[in-house]
């Protein structure tokens, strides 16, 4: 009908990211980047890289909306939650391992022990979080308590792909589980960036959208996107949780690669790196954008250790601190200094 559709696709941002995503080295394993950027302000999807690009019979997922298993990036919900429900930076928290913990999410295994991961001792939950210690955030999911955090998630990560009640032939549903801070759970590159939009947008979620307005073939507007967004976090819970993840760049799991980033931006965020190395999450924000990243197999969970092309490249084993970081910083450089 000669409808003029205006997405809110912006060319450069999708350009910058699709060689940002180039900082991954092309690899027989078949390992794939996948990029998800957001306007903090208004929640308009700016640019989103599904991966290498489509190749019919090859590459057919778009690896941005493919739900996949965060690692600890999903614990920058629990830290929303917790400070939300009363919590502050400097309270303590056992981080000691092994933790055994009840798992009321799944009735046929009525605990959950895990092993891995740092041993982060007594420490406040401020260092717990830049050091991404499991134990310290798997008890705080149990103190915050587990649906909670669930009901935190799908509220600051809100979209069309992630709703409470969502079909489960079209999405398997957030589930309270014990193991939910070592990213049982798995979220796409849209939710993640869309969660952390809504702490950088200081607790106000704007859910993301493709379409800014539409003419019609006379040039007279007949649709305009207009949200007022709907706040999830208290000011000030959000301020504390931007705050807190500052340190995740400065001196924390993603230092070697964001640190000087963060010393001339402000900029906070969040690395994920899921068991055996099969997926790997950097999720960050500044003012302006709300970025997610996210590298695995698109086919299969591949172990990402000794891959050859990586391993030339200076990372051996890929974790949320390597090359999601190093995508997250080569797209997000120089963006809102123009």
């Amino acid at each position: 009908g000669g409808l003029l559709i205006h997405t809110t696709l912006d060319p450069s941002l999708q350009a910058k990211a699709e060689i940002a995503r180039d900082e991954l080295p092309d690899n027989e394993a078949g390992i794939d980047a996948a990029i998800t950027s957001l306007d903090t302000t208004t929640g308009a999807i700016r640019a989103m890289v599904g991966g290498r690009g489509f190749v019919p019979g090859q590459r057919e997922v778009n690896l941005a909306l493919a739900p996949s298993q965060t690692g600890s990036s999903i614990k920058l919900f629990i830290l929303s939650a917790a400070l939300q429900a009363g919590a502050n930076p400097e309270d303590v928290i056992d981080g000691t391992h092994p933790c055994e913990l009840p798992n009321p999410g799944d009735p046929n295994n009525p605990t959950f022990v895990t092993r891995g991961g740092v041993n982060g001792g007594v420490d406040t939950l401020r260092r717990h979080t830049v050091r991404s210690i499991n134990c310290a955030f798997l008890r705080t999911s149990q103190i915050v308590g587990l649906n909670r955090v669930v009901d935190t998630v799908y509220r600051m990560a809100a979209s069309p792909y992630l709703y409470r009640e969502q079909p489960v032939s079209e999405r398997e549903p957030i589930m309270p589980v014990g193991s939910f801070a070592t990213g049982a759970n798995e979220m796409s590159t849209l939710d993640m960036a869309a969660g952390i939009q809504t702490i950088a947008n200081e607790g106000v979620h704007m859910e993301p959208y493709y379409v800014e307005y539409i003419d019609d073939s006379f040039v007279n507007l007949v649709y305009t996107h207009s949200s007022p967004g709907t706040r999830v976090l208290e000011t000030n819970v959000a301020l504390t949780a931007i705050d807190i993840m500052k340190g995740v760049l400065t001196v924390g799991t993603a230092r070697r690669e964001l640190a000087e980033f963060a010393s001339r931006r402000p900029a906070f965020g969040k690395t994920g790196t899921q068991q055996n190395n099969w997926t790997a999450f950097f999720v960050g924000a500044t003012p302006e954008l709300s970025t997610a990243v996210m590298v695995r197999d698109p086919d299969r969970y591949t172990e990402m250790r000794g891959i050859p092309e990586f391993a030339d490249a200076g990372v051996d084993r890929v974790q949320g601190g390597t090359f999601p970081a190093r995508i997250w910083g080569a797209y997000m450089e120089e963006i809102g200094l123009e």
